[in-house]
C-alpha cells in the first residue's frame, strides 16, 4: 500500500455511471401490462407470458365450479403459453362487473409483482430474458431503488444513500451527497473516505495501513517494506469531449526529489474513420510512443516523458493532426527518484492496436525488452467501442493507479487506466489481461508498458512513512562488547573495541551511528597524556575517523572514571556498503597510562547504527 492510493480521483462517479448504463440498457425493453375484465381467451404466445386471475367468491358467476380457484379465493396463475402449451388457448369466464380481474404482460419471461402493478408505482420486476436477466425494485414514485443481475447489485438511489457491488468496483457505499464513503475491492482493499473532501481517511490492504488527515491530505502509513519497497507512483487523470487538436494530460505533484521521472499518457477516439493522424509531444517532453489506427473506430495513443520532472509540473498538451476526435482521456504519473542512480526509461513495449469482437477480451501484454530485477513497470491500456468493461482480471502483482472513461451512456465509449508493478527475477515476461465487456461488440484495444530502471527503493521490512517518505525504521546493525574488564597500558594503543561489518545504506536516507560506554577508567601516569574513543568508518577504501565520542587530557597520576556516549547522523551520497568500528587511541603520549572500558550489571558497551528514514 502506498499513499498514492489516497489521491482523490473520481472513480466513484465513473463506476456508478458505467453500472447505470448497463442497468438502463437492461430495463429499457418495451412492456405493456394490461388489466382485463370478462373473458380471457385465445391469447397467443407472442403476446402473453403469464396471465393471472383474481376471483373472489362474490365475483364469480352462478356456477362456481367453472373456476379453478373454487373454494380458495385469491390470486392464482392460469395457463402459461410456452413450449408445452404452444397453440393452446387460455379461457377463463368470470364476472368482471363484480370485481374479478385478469392481468397479462406483453413482455415474455417477465413478472411484475404485485400482479398488474403500474410502471410508476411501487413494484418488483423479475425479468428472465436471455442476456438481461435481473430483479429490479421500484419505490412509490416508480424510481428504481434496487437491482440485481449476474454482473452487479445495488440498493438505494443517487439522491440518497447507495450501496453497489460489481466486479470492477467491488463493494462501494455512497452517502446522500453523492460521495463514495466506503470501498471494498481486491485492487483498493478497504477504504473509508471523508464525505466533504473525498480524501481516504483510512485505507487497509494486505500490505499495510494508511491514515490520512482529511484537511491537509498528509498521511502516515505502516507497510511491508518487502512488498512496498518501491513507493507507488503519483497519479492523476482527466477526460474531455470533442478535444480538438489539443489533447492534455493533467498536472501531477512530484515527490520533490531532484530526479523524479514524469510520464504522461494520452488516448483519443472517434466512432468514425479519421484516416492517418499523429501526435506531437508537449514542450520539454520526449515522445516514447505514437500509435494510431483508423476504421469504423479510430483510436490514437501516445506517451511522452520528462526526466527529471519539474518541481511543480503543469498540464502537458499533446497536439494531434486531427481535430475530429470526440473522446479524450489523459493520465499523469510521477515516479520517485532519490536513489543512488536516477530513474530512467529503459524500454517501451507498445503493441499494435488490436480489435476484438468477443464479450471477453483476452489481451496479451509483453514486458519491455531487457527487463531486470528491481525494474518498475507501468502499463497503460486504452479501449474504444460501443460497450463498457464490467470486470477485469489483472495478473498477480499488478496494482491499479486509476481508471477513467469518456462518453459513458452513449454508443461510443473511450476508457483507459494505468497499472504498475515491480519486476523481480523469475516473473513472467508475457501476461494476459481478461476484460469482460457488457456485450460482444467491436472494441479496439491498445496497451503500452514502460520499463523504468532505478526506481527509488529502500530496505525491506516493516516501514513507517509520512507522505510516502520513510519514517524511522529501527536498528540496522549492532555490536555488543564484553562486560569483562579490559586493560590497555602504555604502548598497546590504539585498540579496536567493537566492529560492525558490511551494512547496506541508501542515498537519500538518514542513519544514526552511535556508541555507548557504561564505564570507563583513564589512569594517566604521566603529565600530558591524552586519550580518545573514536568511531571509524570504512566505505570501501579503509577505515577513517567518523566521530570522536570522548577525548580526555590527564594530569600527573590523574585518574578519571565515568560513562560516555555519543552519536552522529550519516546521509550517504550514494548507495554504499559500509563497516564501522570503535577505537581507543592515545592523542598525546605521556610516560605511562592504563585504560579500562567495561560494562556493568544491566549495562553494555554498544556500537550500533539506526535507519531513521528519509529527511523531511
Amino acid at each position: 500500500m502506498t499513499s498514492s492510493n489516497l489521491t482523490v480521483v473520481n472513480l466513484a462517479a465513473l463506476l456508478r455511471t458505467m453500472a447505470k448504463a448497463a442497468v438502463t440498457e437492461a430495463v429499457s425493453q418495451t412492456r405493456t401490462t394490461r388489466q382485463l375484465a370478462g373473458t380471457v381467451e385465445d391469447l397467443q404466445e407472442v403476446e402473453l407470458d403469464v396471465a393471472w386471475i383474481r376471483m373472489d367468491s362474490e365475483a364469480m358467476s352462478s356456477d362456481p365450479t367453472q373456476s379453478d380457484n373454487w373454494g380458495e379465493p385469491g390470486v392464482i396463475p392460469t395457463t402459461r403459453l410456452g413450449e408445452t402449451f404452444a397453440g393452446e388457448q387460455v379461457r377463463t369466464t368470470f364476472d368482471g362487473s363484480a370485481g374479478a380481474t385478469s392481468i397479462r404482460t406483453s413482455a415474455l419471461k417477465q413478472i411484475v409483482v404485485p400482479f398488474g402493478a403500474a410502471e410508476d408505482g411501487e413494484h418488483i420486476r423479475i425479468d428472465g430474458n436471455e442476456g438481461a436477466g435481473y430483479i429490479a425494485f421500484f419505490n412509490d414514485d416508480g424510481e428504481m431503488v434496487g437491482y440485481l443481475d449476474a454482473n452487479q447489485w445495488f440498493m438505494g438511489t443517487e439522491t440518497s444513500d447507495l450501496v453497489r457491488l460489481d466486479p470492477i468496483g467491488g463493494l462501494r457505499l455512497w452517502d446522500d451527497g453523492n460521495q463514495v464513503r466506503v470501498i471494498v475491492s481486491t485492487g483498493e482493499g478497504l477504504q473509508v473516505r471523508d464525505g466533504v473532501s473525498g480524501i481516504t481517511g483510512v485505507a487497509v490492504r494486505h500490505d499495510g495501513i494508511i491514515v490520512a488527515d482529511p484537511v491537509t491530505g498528509e498521511t502516515i502509513s505502516i507497510a511491508s517494506g518487502s512488498v512496498s519497497a518501491t513507493p507507488a507512483p503519483h497519479w492523476a487523470s482527466s477526460l474531455a469531449l470533442s478535444p480538438g487538436t489539443t489533447h492534455s494530460a493533467p498536472a501531477i505533484s512530484s515527490f520533490a526529489t531532484a530526479d523524479d521521472l514524469d510520464l504522461r499518457f494520452v488516448s483519443a477516439s472517434a466512432a468514425s474513420a479519421l484516416g492517418a493522424q499523429s501526435y506531437t509531444p508537449p514542450a520539454g517532453f520526449t515522445e516514447q510512443t505514437d500509435v494510431n489506427s483508423s476504421g469504423a473506430t479510430s483510436l490514437a495513443t501516445s506517451l511522452a516523458t520528462k526526466d527529471p520532472a519539474d518541481a511543480a509540473p503543469s498540464v502537458a498538451n499533446f497536439t494531434n493532426t486531427s481535430a475530429a476526435f470526440t473522446r479524450k482521456v489523459g493520465h499523469g504519473v510521477i515516479v520517485r527518484g532519490g536513489g543512488g542512480t536516477s530513474p530512467a526509461i529503459g524500454a517501451v513495449e507498445s503493441g499494435t492496436v488490436q480489435t476484438f469482437t468477443t464479450k471477453t477480451i483476452n489481451l496479451t501484454i509483453n514486458a519491455p525488452a531487457s527487463v531486470a530485477n528491481g525494474d518498475l513497470m507501468v502499463a497503460h491500456v486504452a479501449l474504444a467501442g460501443p460497450a463498457i468493461p464490467v470486470g477485469w482480471t489483472v495478473p498477480e502483482g499488478w496494482k491499479q493507479l486509476g481508471v477513467q472513461a469518456s462518453g459513458l451512456g452513449t454508443t461510443h465509449i473511450l476508457g483507459s487506466g494505468v497499472w504498475y508493478r515491480k519486476w523481480e527475477t523469475g516473473d513472467p515476461t508475457s501476461e494476459v489481461v481478461s476484460i469482460n465487456m457488457t456485450v460482444a461488440a467491436s472494441t479496439k484495444v491498445h496497451a503500452t508498458v514502460v520499463r523504468i530502471t532505478n526506481p527509488y527503493a529502500f530496505p525491506g521490512g516493516l516501514d513507517i512513512r509520512r507522505n510516502n517518505r520513510s519514517m524511522p525504521r529501527g536498528q540496522v546493525g549492532e555490536a555488543i562488547g564484553t562486560t569483562a574488564t579490559t586493560n590497555w597500558a602504555n604502548a598497546a594503543l590504539p585498540q579496536t573495541v567493537e566492529t560492525i561489518s558490511n551494512i547496506d545504506v541508501l542515498v537519500g536516507r538518514t542513519y544514526r551511528i552511535a556508541y555507548d560506554v557504561p564505564n570507563y577508567t583513564f589512569n594517566g601516569l604521566a603529565a600530558a597524556s591524552r586519550f580518545a574513543i573514536d568511531i571509524e568508518m570504512d566505505t570501501g577504501s579503509g577505515f577513517t575517523l567518523f566521530h570522536t565520542i570522548i577525548a580526555r587530557s590527564m594530569s600527573i597520576n590523574g585518574t578519571e572514571t565515568g560513562s560516555a556516549s555519543g552519536s552522529r547522523s550519516y546521509i550517504p551520497s550514494a548507495d554504499q556498503t559500509i563497516s564501522l568500528r570503535t577505537v581507543v587511541r592515545q592523542i598525546a603520549a605521556g610516560t605511562g597510562f592504563n585504560i579500562q572500558l567495561s560494562g556493568s550489571a544491566g549495562a553494555r558497551r554498544w556500537l550500533y547504527i539506526d535507519d531513521v528514514g528519509a529527511a523531511f
